[in-house]
């Protein structure tokens, strides 16, 4: 069967209280895509994937960053149904790896792609029954799910240059197509982000911990932060710095 891929934006959500970096992700909706379709959400097939749910950069098989779980459908508030799934990122041994659990910590990394194959489906009508754009998808089998690149921004890039990381390992996560032609990849204006990631870092040099125990010397630097960016950034900090 021919594999379909189709994208999708949202916030992410951190999950707490997990041993590794984990991130609920909102794979798929019922909402009307770019190319017209809906896909029923009751409909998808989660038993082949879920016997190896690893998560993909850009489709890429020679390139695993983590592993899916938790899949399921759940209603929405605002109506109709979406499919969530919460991704453990794989340990940054590598720039790729490393960029990518920054971008998505900082959360600019948030586009996915859901690569399927389709079992059921018809063509959609209009209210008169006549053919239009798009179809139903009643019932499709999940393949694989990926992070995918999202459009340029100066903070991914900010926070490319805060690690040392390569301007390809950059393009790997970060899209450029359409992107003005002013845009600069060595631009160093500072932005609020970048700022506050600066004096967390330097925040975190000059603390000394007054306890041997790591966890009650971050609980100390983060209760004398009120405002809440810093706080974020701190948080940030204390990942790209290993504290």
């Amino acid at each position: 069967m021919e594999i379909i891929q189709k994208g999708l934006s949202s916030p992410v959500e951190h999950i707490h209280g997990t041993q590794s970096p984990t991130y609920r992700f909102i794979i798929s909706t019922d909402d009307e895509d770019r190319d017209g379709d809906i896909v029923k959400q009751h409909g998808w097939e989660f038993d082949e994937f879920s016997k190896n749910p690893i998560a993909l950069l850009q489709h890429d098989h020679k390139q695993p960053v983590g592993k899916w779980s938790n899949i399921t459908t759940r209603k929405r508030a605002n109506g109709g149904f979406e499919t969530v799934a919460d991704l453990t990122l794989a340990p940054p041994v590598s720039d790729v790896l490393k960029y990518a659990n920054a971008l998505v910590e900082a959360g600019i990394l948030n586009a996915t792609s859901v690569g399927f194959a389709v079992k059921s489906a018809e063509k959609r009508k209009d209210a008169n029954g006549k053919p239009r754009r798009g179809s139903i998808i009643h019932k499709a089998v999940l393949r694989e799910v990926s992070l995918v690149s999202v459009p340029a921004n100066q903070n991914a890039i900010r926070i490319a240059k805060s690690m040392a990381i390569s301007e390809d390992v950059v393009k790997s996560l970060v899209s450029f197509e359409g992107v003005d032609s002013d845009f600069d990849l060595d631009d160093d204006t500072p932005s609020p982000v970048s700022v506050a990631l600066d004096k967390a870092k330097a925040l975190l040099a000059d603390h000394k911990p007054s306890t041997k125990n790591h966890s009650d010397s971050v609980f100390n630097i983060e209760n004398r932060i009120e405002d809440k960016q810093l706080l974020d950034a701190v948080k940030l900090a204390q990942k790209l710095l290993g504290k």
